[in-house]
Formats: C-alpha cells, sequence, structure tokens
C-alpha cells in the first residue's frame, strides 16, 4: 500500500446517543486528532414508533437554525393507519423537502405505526472551525430541541499543504 494513501486517510469522527453526548464526543475526537476545521455534518434519526417520527420532525426544526450551510436531506417513511398505509422517499435540497416536511410531520403524527428514516448532511463553505460560533449554535440547537437519540458525523476539511 502507498504510505501517502493512509496519510491522507480522513480521520473518523462519529458518535451516537443523546445529543449533548454527541456532540461533545465528536469534539473530544476531532480534538484528539487535531481537526481544526469541519466541513460538513451528517445527522442521522430514525426507527420505529412515534419517537423516531418525531426526531424526524425536529431535524426539520433544526434545518433552518444551521446558519450558513448547503443542505440535503434524505427521508423514508412508512405509515399505517389501520388499513391505509403511507409510504414516501425523498432526497433534495432544504427548499424541496419543506412541503414534504409538512406532510410527513402531519402522518407521523396520527400513523398507528411507523418507520422512518431521515439524514440531514450540511456542508459548510468556509469550514467551521471546531470551537466556532456558529459550530457552539448548532451543537445548542440540537441539544434545546429535545431529540431522543441520533447519529453524528463531522467530516474534517483537509489542511492546506496536507
Amino acid at each position: 500500500m502507498d504510505p501517502c494513501v493512509c496519510q491522507k486517510k480522513t480521520p473518523e469522527l462519529k458518535a451516537e446517543g443523546a445529543p449533548a453526548q454527541v456532540f461533545q464526543a465528536v469534539l473530544d475526537k476531532a480534538h484528539d486528532r487535531k481537526v481544526k476545521r469541519i466541513k460538513a455534518l451528517t445527522v442521522k434519526v430514525g426507527g420505529a414508533g412515534k419517537e423516531a417520527a418525531n426526531d424526524a420532525r425536529l431535524l426539520g426544526l433544526a434545518i433552518p437554525q444551521l446558519g450558513k450551510a448547503s443542505v440535503q436531506v434524505k427521508q423514508s417513511m412508512k405509515c399505517e393507519f389501520g388499513e391505509d398505509s403511507f409510504e414516501m422517499s425523498f432526497t433534495g435540497s432544504w427548499d424541496r423537502y419543506k412541503p414534504v416536511k409538512a406532510l410527513t410531520d402531519a402522518f407521523g403524527k396520527q400513523a398507528e405505526k411507523v418507520q422512518v428514516s431521515a439524514t440531514l448532511n450540511a456542508s459548510f463553505e468556509p469550514a467551521l472551525e471546531q470551537g466556532s460560533d456558529q459550530f457552539q449554535a448548532i451543537r445548542d440547537v440540537f441539544n434545546s430541541l429535545g431529540f431522543g437519540k441520533l447519529s453524528l458525523e463531522a467530516e474534517s476539511a483537509q489542511e492546506e499543504g496536507a
């Protein structure tokens, strides 16, 4: 294996759990690996039941509070209402997702059974400094909204000359 390939590998900055612990774990890993800037965050929620549907709804509420970011959303949902059912899959920009969110929020609350998976990809240009005000604001948003459980992955920005 070419030794240069190993040196350019992006450090893994992932955690899963309650928002406060997840963001702190990712920050700790970034600090330990000397990652100074983060170019993207990926937040995933999902599962079965009302809590998972609520977490997907909360993810949509967090998006407008991220600050300057390029956002992509991927969501799939299956709901059962007795003999009636609803199933959908969406991948696209925040602007296109807004009307979908209104529909999935309503069905997620009404369904007898619900299965949902939602992923938010936010890219930052310029990259976020690890302890920047914007990063702290994003952390505060996720802490304050009341998520049950989420998965967070941060992508480090390549340093100049790396």
